[in-house]
């Protein structure tokens, strides 16, 4: 466990909620509920707006909550259809480029952490192998997290050459990196990759999915060689005024494509109910998944070991939420950070109900009410929860409607082709 996710908490505090994560990862949500409770108040403000009071009781559910959120997405609906919605999504190419001949290198990890395969590498190759692409991936830890590989400084060196040696040999068009890690002497670094650019004439692509104010740096290093940043929000700390003159070279697009054949499609059997599935590695979420466990309301959670048991692969993991009915997020990455993360994607493109915290960044992608269901503490999910199990008829209607504009507006294609087009332009 490491020191970011205490670092809120001093004293006292911070050896209870490490009890309390304990307790929480060892099944018992009840314990850990209340030992949260016991530094709730002492939390931050932003955790404990999500929360709410300890000590109140969600309200019941009733006719007059029902017709609130009734009302709500039917007034999302009704303006989709007298065409008064007045949102328009994050523009894409409209259509499918032309890239034969052309040809992507992707490099990152084998993994994302311990246990789990980098499905972001993965799932940029399925999906431009779908488009028509000539696109692999170049994975070796060593290169690109030289903190989690052990090897000797020779051994890491000739990582470094076999790498430069398997780019000067295929000569790709496009050089992606899968570079959300600081860099040093043992990895590839900007100079080395402007080094090899040089060398090869091929375009660099950098995939920064967390651009975050804490890691910013992160970016501002990796920015210098590449011809095309890309995030996954559009409140990215790389667009604060500070970096204006770098905007050209940054590129919003979603924080994961996600195959037509494994995540889009009918068919799937919704027997599970709102669920989360992830990690609980940040100050929020193991205190909001607590207070869930607890409460009266039909949820499911899948972290720590069973997470591995249930969703070792990234099929496990598909099929995981194309069997919830809904799926819960939990965007809030600081005080002032909220982030659009791979499972908004993910779980839009299963048709499964996203039921996302309130987020500016989603909501550029997507519409409220009519493309997912905002939160913005415990007692509203629990509602949230609450309606959905009485009304599949709505629950049905978004997310048909959010997998429909998904397809129509982020498909891998029209991604592939903006990313493509951006990173080969005579811009750079």
């Amino acid at each position: 466990m490491g020191k970011g996710i205490v670092h809120q908490y001093h004293g006292t505090a911070s050896v209870l909620f490490r009890l309390a994560l304990a307790l929480l990862l060892d099944d018992r949500p009840t314990d850990a509920h209340d030992t949260f409770g016991q530094i709730s108040k002492g939390a931050p403000d932003y955790v404990c707006s999500l929360i709410g009071e300890y000590e109140s009781a969600i309200p019941s559910y009733s006719d007059a909550v029902d017709g609130e959120i009734r009302q709500k997405i039917d007034a999302r609906f009704d303006a989709v259809r007298s065409g008064t919605l007045g949102r328009e999504p994050i523009p894409l190419a409209a259509g499918e480029g032309d890239f034969s001949g052309l040809s992507v290198m992707i490099v990152g990890p084998s993994r994302t952490n311990r246990f789990f395969p980098n499905d972001c590498v993965d799932q940029y190759v399925a999906t431009g192998i779908e488009c028509g692409i000539s696109v692999r991936a170049y994975s070796d830890d060593v290169i690109v997290y030289g903190s989690e590989a052990r090897c000797s400084d020779a051994a890491a060196r000739k990582h470094l050459a076999d790498f430069a040696t398997a780019v000067e040999d295929e000569r790709p068009d496009v050089l992606m990196l899968d570079c959300g890690f600081a860099s040093n002497p043992r990895t590839i670094t900007p100079a080395f990759i402007h080094d090899l650019r040089q060398r090869c004439a091929c375009r660099v692509v950098c995939l920064m999915r967390d651009c975050l104010d804490d890691n910013v740096a992160i970016t501002e290093e990796w920015i210098t060689v590449a011809d095309t940043l890309v995030v996954g929000d559009p409140k990215a700390a790389i667009y604060s005024d500070k970096y204006r003159d770098l905007h050209a070279k940054v590129l919003t697009l979603p924080t994961i494509p996600t195959e037509r054949a494994l995540y889009h499609g009918d068919g799937a059997r919704r027997d599970l109910p709102l669920t989360f599935i992830g990690s609980v590695f940040h100050p929020s979420r193991p205190m909001v998944l607590s207070a869930l466990l607890t409460a009266d309301v039909a949820f499911e959670a899948v972290f720590g070991d069973r997470r591995r048991d249930v969703a070792p692969t990234k099929e496990g993991y598909v099929a995981f939420l194309r069997r919830s009915r809904a799926t819960l997020n939990i965007s809030v990455h600081s005080e002032t950070e909220r982030l659009v993360t791979a499972r908004v994607w993910q779980a839009i493109a299963c048709g499964t109900v996203l039921v996302e915290q309130e987020n500016v960044g989603t909501a550029s992608f997507f519409v409220p009410y009519l493309h997912y269901l905002p939160w913005n503490n415990v007692a509203d999910i629990v509602q949230t929860a609450r309606f959905l199990e009485k009304n599949d008829d709505y629950r049905k209607r978004i997310a048909r409607a959010g997998s429909d504009w998904y397809l129509q507006h982020y498909n891998a294609a029209r991604l592939w082709t903006t990313l493509l087009n951006h990173a080969c332009s005579k811009r750079a």
